[in-house]
């Protein structure tokens, strides 16, 4: 090859290897389709049937019971009971399983809002426990010492899909004599050494909004084999309505009969819709085995992930750049790539200015302002280090390709760079 023509190519390589962000021609030049929601024509046609029948909503209606049978009977479980969103089954299975003024809750600070406003929603307060890094999940060895004599739950979140390690957690528990309950908002048809989640502890509680694994476009669901709890709950979820009359102030939390019949239909797909994202997860995490600066996730053996966002992390060190400034030179090559939680539960003022639901209650049920918010090194390190996309079904071979090498074209100039400054 003469030299002109060596020059020239060269040329052409650090053009096409120039980030988008500075100028440079972006990885994917077409938009990527719509990760969410979901929607067929099982969908449409369940929806027009139930508004032609103009059987909306009922406590509850036909559609509602037959979802809630079939969610239960998926999970193998003995209750299912239906809520307009994943934010009611989390307070309303608290609620149901008798917790209230000044309980305490531990849960992790590395997860949505939901987890712990559904706590508050209780008059009941957060307990924030540290996660374990890898898997970003509630660590087992530090919950223990979250304990006192008001704590009455713990709130594993199995985040992005993936499974806490349950079984300490629940030993934990029942050593205490206190509940266990799941929050599943992420994780449909995720497992824990062959076992659903929702079903290791006491109660466990699922979201439909748009985005999850399945949806009902909003929605929630919970599920339990515990006779009280779920008699409770359905007593609670129509405004404390019991066949004595109103014999508790309840919420008004039902399910519409549009919601389950969307759900019915969705949960007909949820296998499939899993097995796309595991396959499209383990396409992601071969091709970026390698690339400097970038951690794809870890799983063990005995978990079944199930990726709702498929999260890596960075190295903040070896590539010389923050979590923002490596979204941001993704997104500018054309990938939908998501910061996701940017800090710790307990930074946010609610909590942080001790809020709460206002004029600074429950905490005020507290002989003590101090609840150890700020402990959690895991959880702060995460918000600084991890990345995500959803790893949508909707994702084909072009999606994940170009996904992959926007990855690797970004942490490879920034690592480069920062090897050159040193």
């Amino acid at each position: 090859m003469d030299g002109v023509l060596r020059r020239s190519l060269q040329g052409e390589a650090r053009l096409a290897m120039k980030l988008a962000v500075e100028g440079g021609k972006p990885v994917a030049t077409k938009k990527f389709p719509d990760p969410y929601p979901l929607i067929g024509k099982e969908e449409t046609k369940a929806v027009l049937s139930v508004l032609r029948s103009k059987k909306l909503s009922g406590y509850p209606g036909p559609k509602i019971l037959e979802f809630e049978r079939r969610f239960a009977e998926y999970h193998g479980v003995k209750h299912a009971i239906a809520t307009n969103c994943g934010t009611s089954a989390l307070t309303l299975a608290l609620y149901a399983s008798g917790i209230g003024f000044g309980d305490e809750v531990i849960l992790p600070p590395y997860t949505f809002i939901a987890s712990a406003s559904s706590v508050l929603q209780c008059n009941a307060i957060p307990i924030f426990s540290d996660i374990d890094y890898e898997t970003m999940t509630l660590d087992p060895s530090k919950v223990e010492e979250k304990i006192t004599s008001r704590t009455k739950a713990i709130m594993p979140v199995h985040l992005y899909g993936h499974p806490a390690d349950m079984d300490p957690l629940v030993e934990i528990a029942r050593r205490h004599g206190i509940l266990v309950i799941e929050d599943c908002a992420q994780a449909h048809s995720a497992e824990y050494k062959g076992r659903l989640v929702g079903t290791l502890g006491d109660a466990g509680c699922f979201s439909f909004q748009i985005s999850k694994n399945m949806m009902t476009a909003e929605g929630g669901m919970i599920i339990t084999n515990r006779d009280d709890i779920a008699e409770r709950a359905r007593m609670l979820r129509h405004q404390g309505s019991s066949s004595r009359g109103i014999v508790q102030m309840g919420l008004r939390v039902d399910m519409t009969e549009i919601q389950a019949a969307i759900g019915i239909v969705q949960l007909g797909k949820l296998n499939r819709f899993t097995e796309k994202r595991i396959r499209n997860a383990a396409y992601l995490s071969r091709n970026l085995q390698g690339v400097p600066g970038i951690k794809p996730p870890e799983v063990p053996s005995y978990i079944k992930h199930v990726y709702h966002i498929y999260v890596w992390k960075i190295d903040e060190e070896e590539l010389g750049i923050s979590k923002e400034k490596f979204v941001e030179a993704l997104r500018a090559e054309g990938i939908p790539a998501n910061p996701i939680y940017g800090r710790p539960l307990y930074e946010e003022p609610i909590f942080k200015e001790l809020i709460g639901r206002g004029q600074g209650y429950p905490f005020k049920y507290l002989e003590k302002t101090d609840l150890g918010y700020g402990s959690c090194p895991n959880a702060e390190r995460v918000c600084r280090t991890a990345v995500g996309v959803y790893l949508s079904p909707a994702y084909g071979a072009r999606e994940l390709k170009l996904i992959a090498r926007a990855i690797r074209k970004v942490a490879e100039t920034y690592a480069l760079r920062k090897r050159k400054s040193r």
